[in-house]
């Protein structure tokens, strides 16, 4: 059996950081699903711009490398920025809807 080359090692550590990323979206999610301050300390133009990286990703994994898996990973990712500035949106719009007097 040959030894891993270091591309193979980098490609490794690439899948996995950016398969983990997967699950580190979901406190910022889970938080912003409980926040009722507006979400204030959240930058949507930050997501935004990490959304358009990941999107930019997939199609160059696709397009140019031909690879489905990657591809994938990071349509994910993608999908977790959606939400993340979706969530941030609705929660700076319910922050700012005028409340009903009791």
């Amino acid at each position: 059996m040959p030894f891993a080359t270091p591309a193979d090692i980098a490609l490794t550590l690439f899948t996995l950081c950016n398969g983990a990323r997967i699950f580190a979206y979901l406190p910022q999610i889970l938080t912003l699903v409980q926040d009722r301050s507006g979400a204030a300390g959240i930058s949507c133009a930050t997501w935004v711009l990490f959304t358009v990286s990941n999107a930019s990703t997939v199609f160059y994994a696709l397009l140019v490398l031909g690879d489905a898996a990657m591809s994938a990973i990071f349509a994910l990712n993608t999908a977790f920025c959606v939400a993340v500035v979706l969530l941030t949106l609705h929660r700076r719009r319910c922050a700012a809807a005028p409340r009903a007097s009791g």
